[in-house]
């Protein structure tokens, strides 16, 4: 709890108090006394059904280069996830139902209006509004905090975070900025060198005034060529699984064509935009495969809500419409284990595409610190689970 108030009052989320408070509730108070609008907006994200940020992007006069675009509501959703994510937190240390429900609306909502400027920026910015209301969910869980109707209140809200269609419009949305910034560089060549350096050597500025026309506009279509490929077409034809499970052979192709040869001249605006790419679909993945465990999680703890004990199975389960979930991302059944000490575990397979039987990185391999599981150099399964890392 103490990292999580040094990072957002530290961060300039919110004015640090005179006073450090220094117990969970005299934090609380804190936040209510310098964001007191936090409470209304929990209030009034319970009793609407949707959100979004004002002007639309609709209703303003696009600049004329969309790479100069201002995504002013970024800054916004980013604090606002910040003291809702901590306010939760502490309502959930002081067993305060009512106000960790409001907070997880308020997230909802903050995801759901964050991606209306179409972006990968944003797309991100929305990511990481879903993984703080995913921790509100875990810390919930593990507390036994909700009841059935709050669980099933909870398992509707995460089922109606669909990344898909947001990730899709993100990428279409790259493909045109990309696009326009190219007619831009044909005009101003040394803006091409800018992309790679602040300070372009005078050879640099010359090489750019004599690249011909013609490999500008190659070079674009090589890039719109490849998205489609590997980012447009599957998504279109298998969702976000269908990236996931093509990752290993987009990363050979990546590095095929990581060096800029005689042979791959055209390959230059592909080598700078597609390893962000990359990263950024990992991100999505880890976050829906988790997303889909936590519905499971509310599943399971109605289930031992009225029956007292949990299922011995996942096909025991009263999913109904969240039947989805029972697949990982990686197409594969989620898999599921009750605990000696009485709980459980459910996970995937993680990057590597293989079954470490619920274990992370730093379990495989002790003394190595652990990369995040969103990334590529993860080597563990995809875990959720309350019982300690040892």
């Amino acid at each position: 709890m103490e990292e999580l108030a040094l990072l957002y009052f530290d961060g300039g989320f919110l004015p640090w108090p005179e006073d450090t408070p220094a117990d969970v509730q005299g934090l609380r108070l804190a936040i209510e006394k310098h964001t007191p609008f936090i409470l209304e907006l929990g209030r009034a994200a319970c009793e609407r059904p949707d959100a979004e940020f004002l002007p639309r992007l609709t209703e303003e006069t696009l600049p004329e280069a969309l790479l100069a675009l201002s995504y002013k509501h970024v800054e916004c959703s980013t604090s606002l996830t910040g003291v809702a994510a901590l306010h939760g937190m502490t309502a959930i240390h002081s067993r305060d139902v009512a106000a960790v429900m409001q907070d997880l609306h308020l997230l909802h909502r903050l995801s759901r209006a964050s991606v209306q400027e179409p972006s990968l920026i944003t797309f991100l910015v929305s990511l990481g509004i879903n993984q703080a209301a995913l921790e509100l969910v875990w810390h919930s869980l593990r507390d036994s905090l909700l009841n059935d109707s709050q669980l099933g209140e909870a398992q509707a809200l995460l089922n109606t975070l669909d990344f898909s269609p947001q990730l899709l419009q993100a990428s279409f949305a790259e493909i045109a900025m990309f696009s326009d910034t190219v007619v831009e560089l044909e005009q101003n060549r040394d803006g091409i060198w800018g992309l790679y350096t602040d300070r372009p050597k005078p050879t640099d500025k010359a090489l750019a005034a004599l690249l011909p026309r013609g490999w500008i506009m190659h070079s674009k279509s090589h890039l719109v060529e490849n998205e489609l490929r590997w980012i447009i077409k599957p998504f279109q034809d298998g969702g976000i699984e269908a990236l996931f499970c093509q990752h290993e052979a987009f990363k050979d192709w990546l590095i095929s064509n990581a060096k800029w040869t005689w042979g791959k001249l055209d390959n230059f605006f592909t080598r700078l935009v597609f390893p962000m790419t990359v990263t950024i679909h990992l991100k999505a993945a880890h976050v829906e495969n988790t997303r889909r465990q936590a519905v499971l999680a509310c599943a399971l703890e109605r289930h031992r809500l009225r029956h007292q004990t949990y299922p011995a199975a996942l096909a025991d389960l009263e999913v109904g419409v969240y039947s989805m979930c029972l697949e990982g991302v990686d197409g594969k059944p989620v898999r599921y284990r009750l605990m000696e000490e009485g709980g459980y575990r459910l996970w995937s397979d993680g990057m590597d595409g293989r079954d470490d039987g619920g274990s992370f990185h730093l379990e495989l391999h002790p003394g190595e610190k652990s990369p995040q599981p969103d990334d590529e150099r993860y080597q563990g399964d995809w875990v959720w689970r309350y019982d300690a890392v040892k």
